[in-house]
């Protein structure tokens, strides 16, 4: 199990990104990410380690162009060497918005 989603708001050469995986069996052993500017790409920032002893983590050294659609992908190998990703869809310099409420069923 995994999941990613930003944490802040990315702007031109930073961002944070928050981030859980699971594996009950083998755990999770090593995270990364790559940016680019196509599904899976990493022509904007290439495969970089992500220290998993917290849920979030910083991305900085990049270059985002304001309004344009940007792809993060978020690599999790567990202790059996096998690996799961997930894509993150963002554009630069936008507004995070929060949705909260209740729901009564």
């Amino acid at each position: 199990a995994a999941r990613v989603q930003l944490a802040t708001a990315p702007t031109g050469s930073s961002f944070q990104g928050k981030h859980w995986a699971f594996d009950p069996e083998t755990e999770v052993t090593a995270c990364s990410y790559r940016i680019g500017t196509t599904a899976g790409a990493n022509n904007i920032k290439a495969d970089t380690e992500v220290v998993i002893d917290t849920n979030t983590f910083q991305v900085s050294g990049v270059s985002l162009v304001n309004g344009t659609t940007y792809f993060m992908r978020v690599t999790y190998t567990n202790g059996a060497g096998l690996t799961t990703s997930r894509d993150l869809v963002f554009v630069a310099n936008t507004v995070l918005r929060t949705v909260s409420g209740n729901v009564q069923l």
